[in-house]
């Protein structure tokens, strides 16, 4: 895994931009192979792992075992329980709010500013059809009636 797919030549930005280099492990059932070297590696080349268990065939220690913390390792009882439940979890491990917001933030966003728009709702700072900048949901992608959380078009 370190060797192929986290590497500048195949897109990964370089470890002296801060920015996480993360992958997302997902397993139905116990591993045929040995999974502690290669997580030992990823770790060491500063990869963050998340390992997701689907089903109740999965084992939480070897789970552990990948993602190097508890923390990091979630169990999902189907595949369709990936999109939902797991994004939020990743999101708010991986960008955590400085403050907690309730309401979406004020509109006019500044697009150089990570924290601009809300995080936890998956917003984006995007250019809007007026002019301008504005909080927004990315493309492809719309705000749920209820939660207000952006996500794939519901109404497909």
């Amino acid at each position: 895994m370190v060797d192929t797919a986290f590497t500048e030549k195949r897109g990964a930005r370089p470890m002296s931009s801060g920015v996480h280099r993360v992958a997302i492990v997902i397993t139905d059932g116990r591993s045929q192979d040995n999974v502690t070297e290669p997580a030992l590696d990823a770790r060491r080349s500063n990869v963050l792992i998340f390992a997701v268990g689907v089903t109740d065939h999965v084992l939480e220690s070897e789970l552990i075992q990948i993602a190097g913390s508890r923390e990091r390792t979630f169990i999902v009882e189907q595949f369709t329980d990936l999109n939902t439940r797991l994004r939020s979890l990743i999101q708010k491990t991986l960008c955590p709010q400085k403050t907690p917001t309730t309401p979406t933030k004020a509109p006019g966003c500044d697009p150089n500013d990570l924290d601009a728009c809300d995080r936890t709702r998956n917003e984006i700072c995007a250019k809007l059809p007026g002019g301008g900048f504005g909080c927004s949901c990315p493309t492809e992608f719309e705000r749920h009636p209820k939660t207000g959380v952006c996500g794939e078009l519901f109404s497909s």
